[in-house]
């Protein structure tokens, strides 16, 4: 969830260099928000990083936030949103 930005800021998923999810949606308050869910997560997804990006110009980089993928268990789904990044773009 990003928050603040004029223009108000895309968020997108990405794994390595592949989008994974561009749907984002504007919430309240100048709020955007882009929830990634993956249904199943396998071995092969084991050290995965995966990035939340936001930007609103394609003159500065984006702001980021990474989460790597670290199983314990078998795992039947997993739901990923990042709720404590603020950004100004």
């Amino acid at each position: 969830m990003f928050s603040s930005g004029d223009p108000l800021p895309e968020v997108t998923w990405w794994r390595d260099s592949h989008l994974l999810d561009s749907t984002y949606e504007s919430t309240y308050r100048e709020t955007v928000q882009n929830t990634l869910t993956l249904p199943k997560v396998t071995r092969t997804d084991l050290g995965a990083r995966i990035s939340c990006q936001a930007k609103n110009n394609d003159i500065s980089l984006p702001a980021r936030a990474d989460v790597t993928i670290d199983l314990k268990c078998g795992c039947q789904n997993a739901s990923f949103s990042h709720s404590s990044l603020t950004t100004s773009l």
